[in-house]
């Protein structure tokens, strides 16, 4: 077997691995996974970006909790004080 006649079979067995099904198989496979970490990456940016609007907005917004103290006398007589500061009596009925 001559030198010429190897480069041809090995030519020849580089363009059947080429054009074989598998290999298809995998130039595809890369394509999708490619195209599902590029989704990956813009949907975790999307959260990132969902999870920090919020926080600013929860920062710069003057959000106020007002409390109510609530007391019970023994004869169900209930005591708050209510968000105007007056304490209010009222029987438990």
């Amino acid at each position: 077997m001559n030198c010429e006649s190897c480069k041809d079979v090995a030519e020849n067995g580089k363009a059947k691995v080429e054009e074989s099904f598998a290999m298809k198989l995998l130039k595809e496979t890369q394509k999708t996974s490619k195209r599902w970490f590029v989704a990956w990456i813009i949907t975790f940016i999307a959260f990132l970006a969902l999870i920090s609007g919020i926080i600013y907005f929860v920062m710069t917004s003057e959000i106020e909790v007002k409390t109510v103290e609530v007391t019970q006398a023994g004869e169900g007589i209930n005591t708050y004080i209510g968000h105007d500061g007056d304490v209010n009596y009222e029987p438990k009925n």
